[in-house]
């Protein structure tokens, strides 16, 4: 949980550790408004207290008089008169000759302490002193800032409660009364000062707020006053806009079931805040249209005349999907509200380009099954397990959008399975990382119509086959060399294995059972396979017929 107290202390600090101290103020009295108490503290703790009055202050005033009351304020704070270098008012400007001449005073004061405006100052020749001193510091390399407010309140790191010489500052305020008489600064100043303590015990009556930087922060240029506040706190975790976070588009190719509602309000519930919604009617005339939002995320609407190809509707997707991440969603399945937030973290913890994808709960929707539930969640998606099998439910990986550039495409002459090959395209290009979490749930026995993880069937036989005959003229030795040594690492075993297989498939076509008996004739594996062939499940022992006939050169 963030706290305030890293926007602004909740303690009163200590003055930093210093003998001499270097005070810049852009015009006389702006030494006593901005940094009055903290001077009358260093001089009661016996540190030498230098002021520099950059101008005198001829803009607004007699320059004499001017001089003059500073000279009195410096006597009953305890400090020498100040030294003036008398440049023009509304003149100063940033550059090479006052950087070098902060620089010089640094050096022969024997400072290691300077205090200087803050660059949050409203004045010119405040933000121009402020600049100067910020450069003249970093050279020099071994002296402290120490950020004062007058014209406008900074953001400060270091609250030093003045209670103790408030009486003081007071008093020397009062020696400026050219400049009262334009404008009661002191009240300005005092209520500031009173408003500072707003986070400070009740006994600490009046602080002066500063942004302090030791010397080797300033050295190594590690200092945030050339940040805006939105800046400082964005790199400090405190604050987190949408508009800065990687932009997720959600894919939904729409048949307009009624289950697309369901679909839209997970999407609606994401707790990751950037994202966009592309909705492609596949079904043709009838769609009802969708509203421009999907709850605070926009929505857009691909229309159609005419009903759109599974492959086809989902290109339509990627090619108006514009994040950086992309994701697929079927309009009759759910994600979890932290779904997106999961796959985003893991892709941006990677090192390399990598494709983040969640486990998923499977469930029966609408009948007596409706309670049980299988979880598909295999922690090693490779290349060679995918080409064995989609272990993949279509919205559980998020795939960053820069993969495409390869070429990757859902091809257009696959009506099933194209995500199977899809996520093939993907995995030659990119490993597969797994977050970790079940967060999202697929809905078997749907009416699409094609059920990835269910029985086989004549249409996901001939899916099968045409999906093997498009990869066999594909993969390399390699490759097959990986789904080779895949199974033989197997920590189950291929006996292990078919009997999996022989428990989630009760009954099997005919044609599949000839095409079996055909491959046993025609192919002879090792011991340890020979169980696997026995199996009766063609869907998931062609695989292993394609790759002994490779392995064989047939």
């Amino acid at each position: 949980m963030i706290k305030e107290s890293l926007l602004i202390p909740y303690q009163a600090a200590p003055l930093p550790d210093a003998s001499v101290i270097l005070v810049l103020a852009p015009h006389p009295d702006d030494e006593v408004f901005g940094c009055g108490g903290g001077m009358a503290l260093h001089v009661a703790s016996g540190g030498a207290v230098h002021v520099v009055l950059v101008t005198a202050g001829d803009s607004g005033g007699d320059s004499t008089m001017r001089l003059a009351e500073s000279a009195g304020a410096a006597r009953i704070l305890g400090y020498p008169a100040p030294e003036c270098w008398g440049l023009p008012d509304r003149g100063v400007e940033y550059g090479e000759y006052l950087v070098q001449r902060i620089m010089e005073k640094i050096s022969t004061s024997n400072a290691t302490l300077l205090y200087a405006p803050s660059l949050w100052e409203n004045h010119p020749d405040h933000r121009a002193v402020a600049l100067a001193a910020l450069e003249a510091l970093r050279r020099h390399g071994q002296c402290g800032l120490m950020a004062y407010e007058v014209s406008a309140p900074l953001r400060p790191n270091r609250l030093i409660d003045i209670t103790s010489v408030f009486g003081k500052k007071q008093e020397a305020a009062a020696c400026f009364p050219s400049q009262l008489a334009k404008q009661r600064y002191d009240r300005q100043i005092f209520g500031l000062e009173a408003f500072r303590t707003y986070t400070l015990p009740p006994e600490v009556l009046s602080a002066e707020g500063y942004e302090y930087y030791p010397a080797e922060e300033l050295c190594r240029g590690a200092v945030h006053f050339l940040q805006s506040e939105y800046q400082r706190q964005h790199a400090e975790g405190l604050i987190f806009l949408p508009g800065n976070s990687p932009l997720v588009s959600v894919m939904i190719r729409s048949m307009d079931r009624p289950e697309l509602d369901d679909a839209l309000n997970s999407v609606a519930a994401q707790t990751w805040p950037h994202v966009e919604v592309v909705v492609v009617n596949a079904k043709g005339v009838g769609h009802r249209r969708l509203p421009a939002w999907c709850g605070r995320f926009p929505l857009s609407f691909v229309d159609s005349k005419e009903p759109v190809p599974r492959s086809r509707a989902a290109n339509v997707a990627i090619e108006h999907a514009s994040g950086k991440y992309l994701l697929f969603l079927d309009d009759d399945d759910v994600v979890d509200p932290d779904h997106l937030a999961f796959l985003v973290a893991t892709l941006e913890a990677a090192d390399e380009t990598v494709v983040a994808y969640s486990g998923v709960r499977g469930l029966h929707r609408g009948d007596q099954k409706q309670n049980e539930e299988i979880v598909f969640a295999d922690p090693e998606a490779s290349f060679a397990k995918l080409l064995l099998r989609n272990v993949i439910p279509i919205h559980a990986p998020l795939f960053p959008a820069c993969l495409l550039e390869t070429g990757a495409r859902f091809d257009e002459g696959f009506h099933v399975y194209e995500d199977w090959d899809f996520w093939l395209q993907l995995a030659r290009k990119a490993p597969f990382v797994f977050t970790g979490h079940v967060s999202a749930t697929y809905f078997m026995g749907g009416s699409s119509g094609v059920c990835p993880f269910g029985s086989s069937s004549t249409t996901q036989a001939d899916a099968t086959f045409a999906l093997y005959a498009k990869w066999m003229g594909i993969i390399g030795p390699q490759e097959l060399l990986g789904i080779s040594a895949l199974f033989r690492t197997s920590e189950r075993g291929c006996i292990g294995l078919a009997r999996d297989i022989e428990e989630r498939n009760s009954m099997i076509s005919e044609r599949d059972r000839q095409l079996y008996d055909f491959a046993c004739e025609v192919a002879a594996r090792k011991a340890e396979i020979d169980e696997l062939y026995r199996s009766k499940s063609w869907r998931f022992t062609a695989p292993l017929r394609w790759f002994n006939q490779k392995l064989r050169g047939k």
